[in-house]
């Protein structure tokens, strides 16, 4: 993490501004492990990420001492959450002083450490995801680039063109869009927001190297100074968080005076969802946004339009039917932005960005022919993105030599127009 950048922070708790106290092999100008601290607490950095908060308070706190003792893998194995009942059993022991306990929790901090570092180092995304996750919410990840609220989401990508500076995305999963944001704005500073430090690892780790990380639940006061933001960006998130007002309220006050505000996938209160969180209706969303300018779209709607049209329209005097599975809402300081995007696609795809097979499709060949057949994880993955599903073919034959490329792993040797057709088709998507 920038050291100047640390140093425009400021505690969520007591306000006054962040420095660095101890640091773990000094770099000059980053702060990769150590700890930073303000006038009522200490948190930790570990691997370029500033902890401010996680779901375990104590495990912070276990964070912050193993730190100060200069034991890394200590504080890295305090913060991540997926422990097993032995190690509980191992760290509530050692916190008692029973005998032995000590050299078992050694043990366990060493192979843990190095089990997650060879998760990490193998440049694999989705191995990481299976190991901290492996469960329907692990599913989500592996999926991602895949699904209905992900695909819905690229045309509002689009208006970003117009701003410069920084970027804020709160709730960035493991760092999908923001991937997909560096390849498409590189000139942007992005700042990545979650509560999870699984999350953040993987983003930094894999998809947003560049970006500063910061581990903080958004129902808490941002931890930045005003105006530092000139776009602020979230998707499939804001309906889980209960503070709102002061949520949408601390935003206005991070957004510079020329700025935009883009959410995608946001519950529709009065629609069924397995997982609802707790939504809103539409002139509600709208209602507490606290930006001047604002559209509001129907995710069927923005789906339907880019997928059929290549385009993105706005409308501001139009609120979506009631009916709608979720929402879409973009906003500006005062700006007004066109009614129409056209050639969506050829913005949001760039014609040298890597790719890899869809990973719902499946290879196989056939009696000397060869097909692309779809195949979802669950029916749960199913339903939630029945969009996705009634567009993407069941089947798809194949030419010998883009299977061949396929099987290998090496979409980008394909054919130009091949690929470009494929991606557009969603056949082929991010690597």
């Amino acid at each position: 993490m920038d050291r100047n950048y640390i140093s425009q922070l400021h505690c969520p708790l007591c306000g006054f501004q962040l420095c660095v106290e101890t640091e773990i092999g000094p770099e000059e100008h980053s702060l990769k492990d150590g700890i930073v601290a303000c006038a009522c607490s200490r948190y930790p950095v570990i691997e370029g990420i500033l902890v401010l908060k996680i779901p375990d308070g104590e495990a912070l706190r276990r964070a912050v001492r193993a730190l100060k003792r200069g034991r890394k893998a200590e504080a890295l194995f305090s913060l991540l959450q997926k422990q097993s009942l032995f190690s509980r059993a191992v760290i509530a022991a050692d916190t008692r002083g029973i005998p032995f306990s000590g050299i078992a929790k050694e043990a366990l901090v060493c192979f843990k450490e190095k089990r997650t570092q060879r998760r990490l180092s193998n440049h694999s995304l989705r191995n990481a995801v299976r190991y901290f996750y492996p469960n329907e919410y692990g599913r989500y990840f592996l999926y991602r680039f895949t699904s209905t609220s992900f695909i819905a989401s690229l045309p509002l990508l689009v208006p970003l063109e117009d701003y410069a500076g920084s970027i804020l995305e709160i709730g960035c999963g493991m760092g999908h869009h923001a991937y997909l944001i560096k390849q498409l704005y590189p000139h942007l500073e992005q700042v990545l927001l979650d509560y999870s430090f699984e999350n953040l690892l993987c983003a930094k780790t894999f998809c947003s190297p560049q970006a500063e990380c910061i581990c903080l639940d958004a129902n808490d006061p941002l931890p930045f100074k005003d105006r530092s933001f000139s776009a602020i960006f979230s998707s499939d998130a804001f309906h889980y968080y209960s503070h709102k007002i002061l949520l949408f309220q601390e935003i206005r006050r991070v957004a510079q005076e020329r700025s935009i505000l883009l959410l995608s996938h946001l519950h529709n209160a009065v629609q069924y969802n397995p997982a609802p969180g707790m939504p809103l209706g539409s002139k509600q969303w709208l209602s507490i946004i606290g930006f001047p300018r604002k559209w509001c779209l129907a995710e069927e709607k923005i789906f339907k339009d880019f997928l059929g049209s290549d385009a993105l329209e706005l409308s501001e005097s139009a609120l979506p039917d009631e009916t709608a599975n979720a929402f879409y809402i973009v906003g500006t300081s005062g700006d007004s932005l066109p009614s129409t995007y056209t050639n969506v696609s050829a913005f949001v795809f760039p014609e040298n960005a890597p790719v890899m097979l869809n990973p719902l499709f499946r290879s196989i060949t056939k009696k000397g022919r060869h097909f692309l057949v779809k195949r979802w994880p669950s029916a749960h993955q199913r339903k939630e993105n029945r969009l996705i599903d009634s567009y993407l073919p069941d089947s798809l034959p194949l030419e010998e030599a883009v299977a061949k490329a396929i099987q290998d792993n090496d979409c980008m040797r394909l054919p130009p127009k091949v690929k470009k057709d494929l991606r557009r088709k969603h056949i082929l998507v991010e690597l």
